[in-house]
């Protein structure tokens, strides 16, 4: 696809978005969840990490927000959400494992209308043909 004005690329792959994309296509993984909690814990000293006045952890790259957590008593983020997004994500316990990897038993968006459960948790999974394939049609 052509870049045209307005326009945003993924810095890490160089896919190119139209202007109307949302932000989190234009960021590629740089801003995903799990990769900023990485960042945090890798000490990435291309963000700050502070408290905003609502008691959130809040991520800072540059000097946008990219990411908001709340934490429970344990420190784990129990609700999440992106750039200015107020409302975020809720997530359950941190408690599924796999591979030395933490990760939600459930998450959901604020209002409940979507919600996933993790039943498996795998780690660099081999990636078949068999996996892409359409189903077959039921006509």
């Amino acid at each position: 696809m052509a870049r045209k004005a307005g326009d945003c690329a993924d810095q890490e792959t160089s896919k190119t978005y139209p202007r109307n994309s949302s932000r989190l296509n234009c960021a590629g993984t740089a801003h995903t969840l799990y990769r900023t909690i990485h960042r945090i814990a890798a000490r990435d000293p291309a963000i700050r990490v502070g408290l905003d006045e609502h008691g959130r952890l809040e991520i800072i790259a540059g000097d946008e927000r990219i990411l908001w957590l709340r934490l429970d008593a344990k420190g784990e983020p129990y609700a999440f959400g992106f750039y200015d997004d107020e409302v975020g994500s809720l997530s359950g316990p941190w408690d599924f494992q796999a591979d030395g990897i933490r990760h939600p038993t459930w998450v959901s968006s604020a209002d409940g209308t979507w919600r996933a459960a993790v039943k498996t948790l795998s780690v660099n999974v081999p990636l078949q043909d068999h996996m892409f394939a359409r189903p077959a049609s039921t006509d």
